[in-house]
């Protein structure tokens, strides 16, 4: 039977000096079986329980840094002193320890509920993925509407695959669209949930892959798309006079020109609305496209830029708009003459 160390003070503890390096210096305190201070060659101090269990020597317990305060020397020793007890209930306090962090975690996982992380994770994607309040407004809106009425009050870790069910079947092919886009938002929010709770072990009860898949036909399966039909090529021509009978008197329909410039570029018109004077070389008849950065937000790529050549008839609506103080916009400065732009696709 080894013997029974002696039992160090505080003041004889704190006077134990480093060993040199490389090894850390391991030292038994006393008054608690196994309970071990381990001293490394810069001098850090931390806790060690060292014990055998079931005949065999286990691998030791770390128990944190030394301190007076918290871990301190009186505090360890009770510490140990659990340990021993357990041991001889036959119980591996190690084992305990785990269990008993299980169900801390679980604890505190049944108060992470779906509306408290949805309403985290629409914060996360404002301004970021979802850059326009439109964007903000239809994501909350879906969530509100489908989601919280079944899910909103229940734990993110207690949410099965029939809870998924419940918000999704009712529209899945009545409104299928809307119900792939809120299926997306559920596997993103009860995701997060999961990380938030420490358990990403757990499927996801959103997912598609062999699970949803399982009980839901293919969103391609109940709902073909059908797109907006294009202006034939033969009819620009018709189509932009109308364009420009629209712009009546002459700049009176920023949102009007914007449009003639998207059409005449080639562009998107989130980009052609984001068009700044900056960006336009008048002389060599270029827009640059700049790439999306702090200053120059929602543009086409991340990395690249885009040269597009304008044609006189684009030189000349750009050489029409007015330089505005208060805005570097060339076209549709107001919010109110940006959001009049996606009328015109409905209204010509």
């Amino acid at each position: 039977m080894p013997a029974r160390a002696s039992e160090l003070t505080v003041r004889q503890l704190e006077a134990i000096k480093p060993p040199k390096p490389p090894s850390d210096l391991r030292r038994a305190v006393g008054g608690a079986t196994g309970l071990c201070i381990n001293i490394k060659p810069s001098g850090s101090r931390s806790w060690l329980f060292r014990y055998s269990f079931a005949g065999k020597r286990q691998i030791p317990i770390a128990l944190g840094s030394y301190s007076r305060d918290v871990n301190s020397l009186s505090a360890m020793r009770e510490v140990a002193r659990g340990f021993n007890k357990l041991i001889k209930e036959g119980i591996d306090p190690k084992l305990h320890l785990k269990d008993k962090q299980k169900a801390e975690l679980f604890k505190k996982a049944q108060g992470i509920t779906f509306k408290v992380v949805a309403e985290d994770w629409i914060k996360h994607k404002s301004g970021g993925e979802w850059k326009t309040a439109r964007s903000v407004s239809r994501g909350r809106q879906y969530i509100s509407d489908y989601a919280l009425p079944v899910l909103g009050n229940m734990a993110v870790i207690d949410i099965q695959v029939d809870d998924i069910l419940k918000v999704l079947k009712p529209i899945w092919e009545t409104k299928t669209p809307t119900a792939e886009r809120l299926r997306i938002y559920l596997q993103a929010i009860i995701a997060r949930g999961l990380h938030s709770a420490k358990a990403m072990n757990q499927a996801n009860a959103a997912a598609w892959k062999d699970n949803l898949d399982f009980y839901l036909k293919a969103p391609g399966d109940v709902h073909k798309t059908k797109h907006h039909p294009s202006v034939p090529w033969e009819d620009m021509p018709q189509f932009m006079k109308a364009l420009n009978q629209f712009d009546n008197p002459q700049g009176s329909r920023p949102e009007a020109q914007c449009l003639a410039v998207a059409v005449l570029c080639g562009t998107r018109s989130g980009a052609t609305t984001l068009m700044e004077w900056d960006e336009v070389d008048l002389d060599k008849q270029i827009w640059t496209v700049p790439p999306t950065s702090d200053d120059k937000q929602r543009r086409k790529s991340k990395a690249l830029a885009w040269e597009i050549p304008l044609s006189e008839e684009a030189m000349r609506i750009i050489k029409a708009q007015p330089r505005l103080e208060r805005t570097t916009s060339v076209l549709t400065p107001s919010q109110v003459a940006r959001s009049k732009i996606w009328l015109l696709y409905r209204v010509i």
